[in-house]
């Protein structure tokens, strides 16, 4: 949404606003240009976690950490390299995955 010029604070509260009226966990918002999106979501009373993260790194950090659990809306930029926080979510997705398969086979062992 870095091509939205002027309109680019406004609109982007407006996502957050639309954002806080779904049945999400969490909201993980990256970077200086998406704050608003965050101000959106907290003057829209999310009633789920807002995270403002400075970078895609430290979303990936957050987000290897999460316990999982509920919908996971993830809006990604290119321009802040976004798609660190997607294989993040894979690696973790994977690793519970294959967690659970073990327990699985455990069980009826």
């Amino acid at each position: 949404m870095r091509e939205l010029g002027a309109e680019s604070n406004a609109l982007h509260r407006a996502v957050g606003r639309a954002a806080a009226k779904l049945p999400l966990a969490a909201l993980f918002v990256v970077g200086d240009a998406a704050a608003p999106i965050a101000e959106g979501a907290r003057a829209g009373n999310a009633s789920f976690e807002v995270v403002d993260v400075p970078d895609a790194d430290e979303a990936a950090e957050r987000l290897r950490r999460w316990p999982g659990g509920g919908w996971m809306l993830v809006k990604a930029s290119r321009g802040v390299a976004l798609e660190r926080v997607i294989d993040a979510l894979a690696a973790a997705t994977a690793t519970a995955n294959a967690g659970a398969k073990a327990s699985d086979a455990s069980e009826q062992a």
